[in-house]
C-alpha cells in the first residue's frame, strides 16, 4: 500500500465490516450488491436464483459475483467451478438477470482454473 501511495496510484478501499471511520475507508455494501455465496454444487451455480441479491441494495452502483463452492474453500471445487465455461457463463447469466456488469468476480483460489481469460474476456480483451 506504501508503494502504491508513493507513486501516486489511486486506489479504491472498501470493507465488508467496517469499523473504521476514515472517509477513504468505505463500508462495501453501501455500493456494491452481490450474489449469494457457498452454493454446493455445480447444479446450484447454475440456478437461476445463485445470481439473486444476497446484500447491498438491488440499485448499488457496483456488482459483486460471488463464485465458488462452499461453505470451506477446496482447491478440488476450484478446479471445477473455475473453469472457463462455467464461470463464463455464470457471470454472464448474472449480469443479464441483474442487468447490470459485474464489476468484481470473488472466486476460491484464483490460480485454479481460467478466471483471468474469463474476466479479460468480460472486459472485452
Amino acid at each position: 500500500l506504501g508503494a502504491l501511495i508513493d507513486s501516486k496510484t489511486r486506489v479504491f478501499m472498501t470493507a465488508e465490516a467496517a469499523a473504521e471511520t476514515r472517509p477513504w475507508f468505505l463500508s462495501m455494501f453501501t455500493l456494491y450488491s452481490d450474489t449469494p455465496f457457498a452454493p454446493t454444487s455445480l447444479e446450484a451455480l447454475q440456478d437461476p436464483s445463485s445470481c439473486d441479491l444476497n446484500r447491498g441494495a438491488v440499485d448499488d452502483p457496483l456488482f459483486l459475483v460471488n463464485h465458488f463452492l462452499g461453505p470451506v474453500p477446496a482447491e478440488d471445487k476450484a478446479d471445477e467451478a473455475n473453469v472457463a465455461a462455467v464461470l463464463d457463463d455464470r457471470v454472464r447469466r448474472c449480469a443479464d438477470a441483474r442487468g447490470r456488469v459485474a464489476n468484481v468476480v470473488a472466486v476460491d483460489f484464483v490460480d485454479h482454473g481460467d478466471l483471468v481469460d474469463v474476466v479479460e474476456g468480460l472486459n472485452g480483451g
